[in-house]
């Protein structure tokens, strides 16, 4: 999990966030007199989910707590819970793009660190091990809070460790794969796996280590168009 910069609510000819998505939403809360400092009924239209694609397009199809670019399961995640104040289910500042599993996990907690105000470098990560743990930088309220995150987001689930220790070893696939060597596994490596990539950068893992083994070179262009869509570690 790392920073994520807030993008703008899009307005027309982009996209009329307003009238699409707030106005409606907020019209019908009104003609069933709910208080916007009150719960969401779960009868509620959902119009966030017609405002999916920008949210998409905005945050690069990137989960702002998995921190890996994703092409399907993406909800759009109500960083402040509806079930406690329906006025923020219509709001562009209150969504957060996340995939479906965690945001399953974050439910209706609010007692999760937000990726629009992470300080840089509160996580670190285990590159071997996929592990996200808490900068030992870090102490009191502070250190309390960020391994409340890791654990209510269940980010050291199994899984989540294999997207992120998969990732590595495909950028050092590719880092040797291709000529010259290392721009353009850097370059997927920033784009798909943005914690990944900064961690390695951290730990000064992104320099060529000649004590690994060297693949025979292949076209750049056709391992990168393979990784990205074919994924030989899965895609996700």
């Amino acid at each position: 999990m790392i920073p994520v910069a807030y993008q703008h609510e899009p307005t027309p000819p982009e996209f009329d966030f307003h009238g699409i998505v707030r106005k409606p939403g907020l019209d019908w809360l009104d003609e069933y007199d709910i208080a916007l400092d009150g719960p969401l009924p779960k009868k509620a239209p959902r119009h966030w989910r017609k405002c999916m694609d920008e949210l998409y397009r905005k945050y690069d199809g990137i989960c702002a707590y998995l921190s890996v670019r994703k092409w399907h399961s993406l909800t759009v995640d109500h960083y402040l819970p509806v079930s406690k104040r329906a006025g923020l289910a219509y709001e562009w500042s209150n969504y957060r793009l996340a995939c479906s599993e965690i945001n399953t996990y974050k439910s209706n907690y609010a007692a999760v660190l937000d990726p629009f105000d992470l300080a840089h470098g509160t996580f670190q990560l285990d590159l071997e091990l996929g592990i996200v743990k808490v900068s030992p930088r870090l102490s009191g309220k502070m250190r309390d809070d960020a391994q409340a995150t890791i654990d209510r987001l269940q980010l050291n689930r199994y899984r989540f460790r294999d997207i992120r220790t998969r990732h590595f070893a495909e950028y050092r696939r590719l880092r040797d794969a291709t000529a010259p060597p290392h721009q353009l596994a850097r370059q997927w490596l920033r784009e798909y796996s943005p914690f990944v990539y900064q961690e390695a950068d951290r730990q000064g893992r992104l320099a060529v280590d000649s004590t690994e083994p060297f693949v025979k070179p292949c076209g750049a262009a056709w391992l990168l168009r393979e990784t990205m869509w074919t994924a030989p570690y899965g895609r996700v």
